[in-house]
């Protein structure tokens, strides 16, 4: 897998079943049944041999990997990205037959994934593997490696958003990831997982913090040359103000720029009046106003995009009530009695902007919908679909709700203490247990916030 995403999360459940193998026929909807009448039974052999033989049943065939090493291998369109892959057969697998099952995600040539088949004999055997975030075909492999005999039948795959599974630890470099327990190199940064580290990360790669930079200092989780000189310009990603040019970085200004939201700080063009030629400086951007007494008679100085805090002007005033997360001027202005505000060096919003636990009230928690935070130390998010909104990329301050209360999102679930860190949102009320990491799933549900 190498493709750049931006991380579309698994809403849906298909099913497949693969009746030991041959063409497909849709037996009723999201299931794919598969009649085992040829020969091959709808595998390719890419080492060895695949044969049609009998099983336990006489009516039932099975399919036999024959040859040491042994591999077949078979693609699958895929339609949506369930969380998690059950895998079912009756199996004949002897003990030196070293047979394995192995998932290509994205058909690029590499096991991403791989689970060992346990030694059975004509018994009914499972196997679940957790899917990474993004992928668009599937590679589906049987290999074995031994002299040892390998018969399946009955051999189905189902697509389930809920998961138990750990994650597959297999992912390549690069490959799309949410968890650093998805990547062999135990490092997923930026949507992706990454290799380098411990002063190995190159201009641009991803990073946690300056030690892992070869030449620059971490700056917004990108490794920075400028960052480290002290000149980033505006706009450049930034995590402190001494790595910008003009000593200013601004958090939550352009949410449409951010990828992550450990990237919601940029470099300010700006730090006064003088450096934008008499203009104002408002929160690091040169403004065509400050203050309403600026502008002419019907017109009130505001920010000018709904959610991006980048170019400040006289405009008319807004006639409908703005959602969470867009910019306001004051209370009035806001819907569901949201109120304007934000914490220190942001732009107001809706629904008051945050970057920190500070920035809110003791009962409230600051909160971006589209990301889901995954651990503290260091902070880790997993995107949600709603991180495709603009809205969805925005932190504001959302009230803390108790069991069995109104909630929207899961991390509502808590009033700060231990004793509610077991709850999740689920069917629009906080209950016990806990939701899945990577995809936000509910317990015993195909629900995701």
């Amino acid at each position: 897998m190498r493709r750049f995403f931006p991380l579309p999360l698994l809403l849906a459940t298909i099913s497949m079943s693969l009746s030991a193998c041959g063409d497909f026929a849709w037996a009723k909807p999201l299931e794919l049944q598969v009649d085992c009448s040829q020969p091959n039974c709808g595998w390719s052999a890419q080492q060895g041999q695949v044969e049609r033989t009998g099983s336990w049943h006489p009516k039932d065939f099975a399919f036999s990997l024959v040859g040491a090493p042994a591999r077949i291998t078979r693609t699958i369109p895929v339609t949506s990205n369930p969380a998690c892959l059950h895998f079912s057969y009756i199996g004949d697998v002897d003990a030196d037959a070293q047979a394995r099952l192995l998932l290509d995600f994205d058909d690029d040539g590499t096991d991403d994934a791989e689970t060992v088949l346990p030694v059975s004999h004509w018994t009914r055997q499972t196997v679940q593997l957790r899917a990474p975030a993004d992928y668009t075909s599937l590679r589906v492999s049987l290999q074995k490696d031994g002299e040892g005999t390998t018969k399946l039948a009955l051999f189905s795959m189902k697509g389930d958003s809920s998961c138990g599974a750990e994650p597959a630890t297999k992912l390549q470099n690069g490959a799309v990831c949410t968890l650093d327990a998805t990547c062999r190199s135990e490092r997923c940064l930026l949507g992706h997982c990454s290799a380098c580290g411990a002063g190995g990360c190159a201009e641009g790669e991803a990073c946690r913090d300056s030690g892992e930079c070869l030449d620059g200092a971490c700056a917004a989780q990108v490794c920075r040359k400028c960052a480290k000189e002290g000149s980033c310009g505006s706009a450049d990603g930034c995590s402190v103000p001494g790595q910008c040019r003009r000593q200013n970085c601004v958090a939550g200004s352009a949410p449409s720029m951010s990828k992550l939201p450990t990237m919601d700080s940029i470099c300010g063009e700006c730090a006064e009046a003088s450096d934008c030629g008499g203009q104002p400086c408002v929160l690091g951007r040169c403004a065509g106003c400050a203050v309403d007494s600026e502008c002419a008679s019907g017109l009130v100085c505001r920010w000018l995009d709904p959610f991006d805090a980048l170019q400040r002007g006289c405009a008319p005033r807004t006639t409908s009530l703005l959602p969470r997360g867009a910019l306001c001027e004051n209370d009035s202005e806001c819907e569901g009695s949201l109120p304007c505000g934000a914490g220190e060096g942001r732009a107001k919003r809706c629904g008051k902007a945050c970057g920190k636990a500070g920035d809110c009230s003791a009962e409230h928690v600051c909160l971006a919908p589209g990301a889901r935070k995954v651990s503290n130390l260091p902070e880790r998010f997993a995107i949600t679909s709603r991180w495709s909104e603009l809205a969805g990329r925005i932190a504001t301050c959302w009230p803390r709700a108790t069991y069995h209360t109104r909630c929207e999102l899961h991390e509502q679930c808590s009033d700060g203490t231990a004793a509610l860190s077991g709850m999740s949102c689920c069917d629009g009320r906080c209950d016990h247990g806990k939701a899945d990491l990577a995809t936000g799933i509910c317990p015993d549900s195909h629900e995701s916030l």
